[in-house]
């Protein structure tokens, strides 16, 4: 017990030295003793706090800097949802330099070509713009189905054979194939049956070329993508993503506004999602009924998830590493990439209309995957430190607005986010 309170005491007077008091001692007169007693109490306060501060910056700094945040603290995604101020393009990335630049053409000036290897005519594009589309939806429709025009997006997938995701495979298969002439909707498989299924909603299949700890490798998907189908642009986009008509809207509004640089750079076009969850057949019977279901029990979600990544015909897939879907980090780091590159990256959140159906296997079903590390591990020995918060969706130099008459227009960034 006596040497408890001899180390009481002289903690107390390291701590009065330190904080500019005296050291008390065992004695002391009574005033000065109360002076020096508070000092000592304010003392170890304002060391405490500055200990745990110091603790919290160096863990979130290692996290946003190292490993994507969710990965270590998923409860952190709600602080980071988009908000109405705009955010300007990123010129200082913390990221080791990535593979070279894609020497293909920009997507206006490989559009200039009049015929495609299919022997279809292309769209033709004109300086300072990215493509003369058709003025209307009606018109563009038209254009497609008498093959005068290509589809604006081939937009694919791929599940895994799930009794429990049965219904959610349904509403996708429907959804997507609601969206053509403008979508064409492609599932990549190995199996007959999801093969069947696919094709009965009106679905182009793909097989499975290249996998990794057995999921397929995204480069490879959009290789082959590219390879077998002709269209304007290509995505990927998770199986359990449903859209509406809103998608067409500000696609058409990308490739026809004249103040992007597209005959200069490739193009990335990415969205924040809006969890729904347990959506019934009936509200994703139409688009108005999935708007009205987002509006009614959706969750717009953090702008750390990427679930679609639509890209031209021309960006650089041979360069990006062999990362694999359905796993943490990969998102993040292609949109960071896109960026540093600058690309013509563009948010769409504010247009778009993505509805994740969210599962009874929750929001964040990517990391409870077996090797859900497997792509941060694999960036990681390519580019050493990675600041993944700069590929967050607002962190996208463009995104997209709606005007008060409904139209879609795109506009930079007025400012970049802290966190970018």
């Amino acid at each position: 017990m006596v040497s408890s309170v001899r180390l009481k005491n002289a903690w107390l007077s390291y701590m009065g030295l330190c904080c500019g008091g005296t050291p008390s001692g065992g004695g002391g007169g009574a005033g000065g003793s109360g002076g020096s007693s508070r000092k000592q109490y304010w003392g170890m306060l304002m060391l405490l706090a500055v200990a745990c501060s110091g603790l919290y910056v160096m863990l979130y700094y290692r996290a946003t800097l190292t490993t994507p945040s969710l990965l270590l603290f998923p409860r952190l995604a709600h602080r980071f949802r988009s908000t109405d101020d705009g955010n300007a393009n990123n010129t200082s990335l913390l990221i080791s330099q990535p593979p070279s630049a894609s020497s293909s053409l920009p997507l206006s000036a490989a559009f200039a070509k009049k015929t495609s290897s299919a022997g279809s005519e292309m769209i033709k594009a004109s300086p300072g713009s990215s493509l003369n589309l058709p003025s209307s939806q009606e018109a563009l429709k038209a254009a497609i189905l008498n093959g005068t025009s290509l589809p604006l997006l081939t937009l694919f997938s791929t599940w895994a054979e799930r009794d429990d995701l049965q219904l959610v495979r349904n509403l996708t298969l429907r959804n997507w194939g609601q969206l053509k002439p403008f979508i064409r909707p492609v599932l990549f498989t190995n199996s007959s049956k999801l093969e069947a299924q696919a094709r009965s909603h009106g679905w182009e299949t793909l097989p499975v070329s290249k996998v990794a700890i057995g999921v397929p490798i995204l480069k490879y998907m959009y290789l082959d993508a590219i390879k077998k189908f002709n269209s304007t642009l290509y995505s990927f986009a998770n199986g359990d993503i449903i859209f509406t008509h809103s998608l067409v809207d500000s696609l058409q509004a990308i490739l026809s506004d004249r103040s992007l640089p597209l005959d200069k750079n490739h193009l990335l076009v990415v969205g924040q999602r809006t969890n729904v969850g347990m959506v019934k057949d009936t509200e994703a019977a139409t688009f108005d009924a999935i708007a009205k279901v987002a509006k009614a029990r959706g969750k717009l979600f953090t702008t750390m998830a990427e679930d679609f990544f639509i890209t031209d015909r021309q960006f650089d897939w041979n360069s990006i590493p062999g990362v694999v879907i359905g796993r943490v980090a990969y998102d993040n780091w292609l949109v960071l990439h896109a960026i540093q590159q600058k690309y013509v990256v563009v948010d769409v959140t504010k247009t778009v209309l993505a509805v994740h159906q969210t599962s009874k296997s929750g929001n964040f079903e990517g990391f409870t995957h077996a090797n859900s590390s497997y792509n941060d591990l694999m960036l990681k020995k390519l580019y050493k430190r990675i600041h993944y918060m700069g590929g967050c969706v607002d962190c996208a130099p463009w995104r997209t607005l709606k005007t008060a008459e409904g139209r879609v227009v795109v506009e930079k960034r007025a400012k970049k986010a802290k966190h970018c």
